[in-house]
């Protein structure tokens, strides 16, 4: 084990130098991910109400909201 690359620091720094290193899970990378990139896409182009949304994939409106207003995965484009 080689300490040299570790520092001293709350959770929140730890959690920040993980997102910053780009080592944390996101989109199909996570293994309780729901949906794939695809799905994601065809949920962005959808007309429907966001509740009929969510039951066709099986998840809460608030995760479609997310979708759609583009602040749950990001990543897709």
């Amino acid at each position: 084990m080689n300490p040299d690359h570790l520092f001293l620091g709350t959770r929140q720094d730890n959690m920040d130098d993980m997102k910053q290193k780009g080592r944390q899970a996101w989109g199909t990378r996570k293994s309780s991910a729901k949906l794939t990139d695809q799905q994601v896409v065809e949920i962005r182009e959808s007309s429907l109400p966001q509740s009929a949304i969510a039951k066709q994939y099986g998840v809460g409106q608030s995760l479609i909201c997310g979708i759609k207003t583009r602040k749950r995965w990001k990543h897709v484009t």
